[in-house]
């Protein structure tokens, strides 16, 4: 395209009202028309986005209109190039694009190719950090340190779908299917409340209210839990330890208490650190060892003295490190 063409294309767009309403709406507003307009001017992209950048970066008086000689004026200083006053209508392809980096720069991993293609939304939790999100529909995901959801929030109402890596606990409003998608194993509701835990070969799922449909992604191995019912993966197995037969299973965690069950130490170890935020060291030999019991999230000194005192271990914290011994 022509530097004119594009400085026109560009130009149509940035003074469009209905563009701009499209844009300043969070891509709600006008949607289907500016989809449509975006799949038939797919090889323009660039140009678009450029447009996108400029409609979030300028200031506009009520009636959404722009004053375009100052828009073209704010172009070539925001650029800083020279020109002569007839040559200031036309711009390259490839002064928009310093333009997107120049407001890149102050719009953090702000990306907008086009609706729908960059609308997921992911959370990451750090160490330590535990927090709620709260879905388009009320849903709500309480969501353990150190984990990861995704979700797409613009197909929300048709596509109930998270993809979890670590462990969140789930509160679901009645309504279409709602998924939880891991790299294990898959967790199908409609409404109710649940626990899934997934780090590693570890695949736990806990149904506290409702029903839980559990599907082994290698496999397509389902099961179905009811209230206080569990489901985790044995020997590559998915294995169902219904609340009649074992006794019920709580979702201890969210009331900030971790239990363990003749487990290696390795792993309490790794747990300690994500809920605490510090790095623990163990002297030689100490991974053999086999713990059952917890530990309380809250005070680190109790928490290390809930697990070394019945092994024998003993413990010392220096700043952000502890020292494991025997």
């Amino acid at each position: 395209m022509e530097n004119k063409d594009v400085h026109n294309f560009i130009n149509n767009l940035v003074e469009d009202e209905s563009f701009i309403t499209w844009v300043k709406s969070e891509y709600t507003e006008e949607d289907e028309k500016w989809s449509v307009f975006i799949d038939d001017h797919i090889d323009q992209m660039d140009d678009i986005n450029a447009a996108i950048h400029l409609v979030r970066s300028i200031d506009f008086v009520d009636d959404n209109t722009i004053d375009t000689k100052k828009l073209w004026q704010r172009i070539e200083s925001d650029i800083s190039v020279d020109t002569p006053k007839k040559a200031a209508t036309i711009i390259s392809l490839s002064r928009f694009r310093m333009i997107g980096l120049a407001v890149a720069a102050c719009v953090a991993l702000f990306l907008i190719f086009r609706p729908g293609f960059n609308s997921e939304k992911q959370i990451h939790t750090t160490l330590g950090q535990e927090i709620t999100e709260v879905l388009p529909d009320g849903s709500e995901i309480l969501i353990n340190a150190d984990s990861k959801i995704t979700y797409d929030a613009k197909k929300w109402e048709s596509d109930r779908t998270v993809s979890l890596e670590g462990v969140a606990f789930f509160e679901v409003q009645k309504g279409s299917k709602f998924t939880v998608q891991t790299a294990k194993g898959r967790v199908e509701v409609l409404g109710t409340s649940f626990s899934v835990r997934q780090r590693g070969d570890v695949f736990e799922v806990i149904c506290k209210t409702g029903k839980v449909a559990v599907t082994k992604v290698d496999d397509n191995t389902q099961i179905i839990l009811l209230p206080g019912d569990m489901s985790t993966l044995e020997s590559g197995k998915l294995i169902h330890k219904t609340a009649e037969t074992d006794g019920v299973h709580k979702v201890d965690w969210i009331d900030g208490v971790y239990t363990f069950q003749n487990v290696n130490v390795a792993s309490v170890v790794d747990e300690l650190e994500r809920q605490y935020a510090v790095e623990i060291v163990m002297a030689e030999g100490m991974d053999t060892i086999m713990y059952t019991g917890f530990f309380n999230k809250g005070d680190l000194d109790k928490a290390l003295y809930a697990v070394t005192w019945p092994l024998g271990l003993t413990y010392k914290i220096d700043g952000n490190k502890v020292v494991l011994s025997k």
